[in-house]
């Protein structure tokens, strides 16, 4: 399907010769190479340029991102040896570049043209290591894109499989620990609580597992579950949405902790506890 702007260029080039266009400047040269030279401009251009100047490409117009998040941009992109090189260089492979692109900057084009190019498939593919160690599901999850989440979801990815969070730790978590982990204004999450929401709803439709704890690789000691991080974090919604999915209440965590008396230690004064600990009783929580 042809875009408005592919449109405009096509009416362009068919009501003056390519010259003119591009002498009164309603045509670029990539925009008229593109259309009257397609091979050129996927095959020699667009190949031959490195992932930073094929981003940048990206901003210089709505024709451009479309002409490059397309079937043919994005096929021409895997096969550009100069994007392979370039992060070939940081350890990395086509398909750690395309994780970038889609999972972390949640582009939906790319995804789509992806899945049209039958470069990738979701479900099965980007099993090895991928920025950071997590799982696409993960990485689209923790920088709050909905969109992309449900499209992985959709495509059957395992939504319990778990990652390090980063290079460093050995500490594996799920999306459903990630979504829950932290509410602050460091995180994708600010100021977005409706989109939290319905992440959360949708991880748990899919099938999260809302008693799978955050394991520790190196020692193989359990931490905090889902419903134990809304606890700690005072988020009361998250609770009783958990608490409702069938999260056991009575689960022991870390030092042997349980979460009625991390609810009740919390600062008397932060009133929200009390709700929470009202929650906690009424599922049967004991201390």
């Amino acid at each position: 399907m042809e875009t408005i702007s592919r449109k405009r260029i096509l009416n362009e080039l068919s009501d003056l010769d390519t010259i003119a266009c591009l002498r009164r400047g309603s045509v670029s040269i990539l925009e008229a190479v593109a259309v009257r030279l397609p091979e050129v401009f996927y095959g020699e251009i667009l190949a031959r340029l490195d992932m930073k100047s094929t981003l940048n490409l990206v901003q210089v117009s709505k024709w451009s991102g479309d002409a490059i998040w397309s079937v043919e941009g994005v096929l021409s992109m895997a096969k550009s040896e100069a994007a392979v090189r370039q992060f070939a260089e940081y350890g990395c492979d086509i398909e750690s570049m395309f994780a970038g692109l889609i999972f972390k900057h949640g582009n939906m084009p790319a995804l789509r043209a992806l899945k049209e190019a039958g470069v990738v498939d979701f479900k099965n593919d980007f099993k090895n290591e991928l920025d950071c160690m997590l799982t696409p599901l993960i990485i689209a999850t923790m920088n709050a894109h909905l969109p992309v989440m449900r499209a992985l979801l959709e495509a059957g990815v395992d939504v319990n499989e778990r990652k390090r969070i980063d290079s460093s730790s050995r500490l594996l978590v799920s999306a459903l620990h990630i979504a829950l982990w932290d509410t602050s204004t460091t995180t994708p999450f600010c100021g977005k609580r409706e989109l939290l929401v319905q992440v959360v709803k949708e991880l748990i439709k899919a099938g999260a597992d809302v008693n799978q704890a955050m394991q520790d690789e190196t020692t193989g000691q359990f931490k905090a579950t889902p419903l134990a991080l809304a606890v700690m974090y005072g988020e009361k919604v998250y609770v009783a949405m958990l608490i409702e999915a069938g999260a056991d209440v009575n689960k022991r965590l870390q030092q042997d902790l349980k979460l009625l008396k991390i609810a009740r230690g919390m600062n008397p004064e932060r009133k929200h506890y009390k709700g929470i600990e009202k929650l906690l009783l009424e599922a049967g929580a004991v201390e």
